[in-house]
């Protein structure tokens, strides 16, 4: 009877010809930084790379230790919705980072990044932004953040045609959500007048001392705003 002798594979799948490593293995003795978690799939290799520091290489039938640190980023309220034993596994130290709008002095720097970055992809040499540009840039709301902003800087770029990011480049701006000053600022006050009013059950000699103004300012500002509903009592006498 003939011998016979079975040749093992490279692989234990089709197609598979040498050991490739994941990502998780990858990563080993570094940090793995894992971009918007809240869109990634849940899968069990994430839980127990956290759980276990342990993976499984696709079609490996042995785990793999891990000596690795993650790091993950979202926009969302993951604890609305997300699996919650990888939250908590996810969630030990939190960093959460104010939005672009509340961080005016890092408008301007990351669009000139983006600029740079994008302007070399496109092959176009870029001289910056106009002055007016700029203005347009820090006075947008940046609902979207950073990723927004990118977004509008690589659109500028691409559809521009000048030595630098005009403001004919940010039409989709001008057009945009601006925040009003004079308007935030006016239901800040209104805000602040109604609570102490509450606070003060109407009063406008307890309502001016919880706000530190003058009694007189106080009653003013009231009349201004149309309310002089929240008053118990009548103005305040004028100084002498």
């Amino acid at each position: 009877m003939r011998n016979v002798r079975r040749h093992k594979g490279k692989g234990a799948f089709t197609g598979a010809v040498e050991r490739r490593p994941g990502e998780f293995e990858r990563a080993a003795g570094g940090t793995l930084f894992l971009n918007e978690i809240g869109e990634l799939p849940l899968a069990m290799q994430l839980l127990r790379a956290l759980q276990e520091r342990e993976a499984k290489r696709l079609g490996g039938s042995r785990p793999v230790k891990l000596d690795i640190r993650i790091i993950a980023a979202t926009n969302r309220n993951l604890q609305a919705g997300f699996r919650s034993d990888l939250y908590y596994r996810l969630n030990v130290i939190s960093i959460r980072t104010p939005a672009l709008r509340d961080r005016p002095e890092d408008i301007l720097p990351l669009a000139r990044h983006f600029a740079s970055v994008f302007s070399c992809q496109a092959g176009r040499t870029l001289h910056g932004i106009s002055p007016d540009a700029e203005f347009l840039l820090k006075r947008y709301n940046w609902s979207g953040n950073i990723r927004e902003s990118q977004n509008v800087i690589e659109r500028a770029v691409t559809m521009g045609s000048g030595e630098c990011i005009s403001r004919d480049d940010l039409a989709d701006l001008a057009a945009g959500n601006f925040l009003d000053y004079n308007a935030e600022l006016e239901g800040a006050k209104r805000g602040a007048i109604r609570r102490a009013y509450a606070v003060a059950d109407g009063d406008p000699q307890t309502a001016s001392a919880v706000l530190g103004l003058n009694p007189n300012y106080l009653y003013e500002l009231t009349k201004k705003f149309n309310m002089l509903h929240l008053r118990q009592s009548r103005p305040p006498p004028k100084s002498e």
